[in-house]
C-alpha cells in the first residue's frame, strides 16, 4: 500500500507499510502452520497481555532519483516510509494462553536526492531531513495505537478459547488482524500522514529558508 503525499515543492512522503507477523521466542517453527479455529474452553481465563512499539532508527540514504516511481511521483527532493514487522512472545500452560507479549517494531527509512549530500546544500539537506523526521512523529503516534489494539484484541480472543500451541496461538491472531484490524490502521495511519502536512505547511519554510526559489524583485 503506498499513499503519495503532495506539497508545494515536492517533499513528497510515499509511505509503505507492510506488515510481517512472526513469532518471537525460542521455539518458532520454520514454516507458518495451518489454521487450527479455536475451541471453546471454559477453564481459560483472560491471558495477561502486554504490547509495545519500537521505533527503531531512521537509515538516511541519497538515492531517492534510483525508484522506480521518481519520475512519476513528481521528482521529490525527500521521501519517508516505514515497514514494520509484529513479534508474539506467548506462554502456554494446560492448552491456555497465559501470558502474550506483543512487539510492533517499526523500520523508518528516509531517502533524499543524491545532490543533498553535497556541502553546498547543506540548509535545504538539514531542512528536508527535519521535515521527513517529522513524519515519524506521526508513525510513532499511530503505531503505538496499533500496539494498542493488538493487545485489545489478544485479550478478547483468547479469552475462554483454547490454545494447544504457539503456532496456533500466532496464526489465529494473524488471522484475526487481517480481517479489518490492520486495515483501519493503514487508514488512519495514511489519513494522519497527510494531515500532516495540512496542518504544518512546511514546504513554504523550507522554500523561504533555503531559497529554493527566486526572490521577487
Amino acid at each position: 500500500m503506498t499513499a503519495w503525499l503532495r506539497l508545494p515543492i515536492l517533499i513528497a512522503a510515499p509511505v509503505a507499510v507492510i506488515v510481517l507477523a512472526v513469532f518471537w521466542g525460542p521455539s518458532v517453527a520454520g514454516a507458518a502452520a495451518p489454521l487450527t479455529p479455536l475451541a471453546p474452553d471454559a477453564k481459560c481465563q483472560k491471558p495477561r497481555v502486554t504490547s509495545k512499539m519500537v521505533y527503531e532508527r531512521e537509515k538516511v540514504s541519497y538515492d531517492l532519483e534510483r525508484q522506480p516511481n521518481f519520475r512519476s511521483a513528481g521528482r521529490p527532493l525527500g521521501w519517508y516510509y516505514a515497514t514494520d514487522e509484529i513479534h508474539y512472545r506467548g506462554e502456554i500452560q494446560g492448552g491456555c494462553l497465559k501470558s502474550l507479549a506483543i512487539t510492533v517494531k517499526v523500520l523508518p527509512a528516509i531517502k533524499l536526492r543524491g545532490i543533498y549530500k553535497k556541502k553546498s546544500k547543506k540548509c535545504a539537506r538539514q531542512s528536508i531531513l527535519a521535515h521527513e523526521s517529522r513524519h515519524g512523529g506521526v508513525a510513532k503516534r499511530e503505531y503505538k495505537k496499533l500496539a494498542a489494539a493488538i493487545k485489545k484484541l489478544a485479550a478478547r480472543l483468547f479469552t475462554g478459547k483454547s490454545t494447544p500451541d504457539v503456532d496456533t496461538m500466532a496464526a489465529a491472531l494473524d488471522a484475526e488482524l487481517d480481517k479489518g484490524v490492520y486495515g483501519r490502521f493503514v487508514k488512519k495511519y495514511t489519513a494522519a500522514q497527510d494531515g500532516f502536512h495540512d496542518d504544518l505547511a512546511q514546504a513554504r519554510i523550507i522554500r523561504k529558508k533555503c531559497r529554493l526559489v527566486k526572490r521577487k524583485r
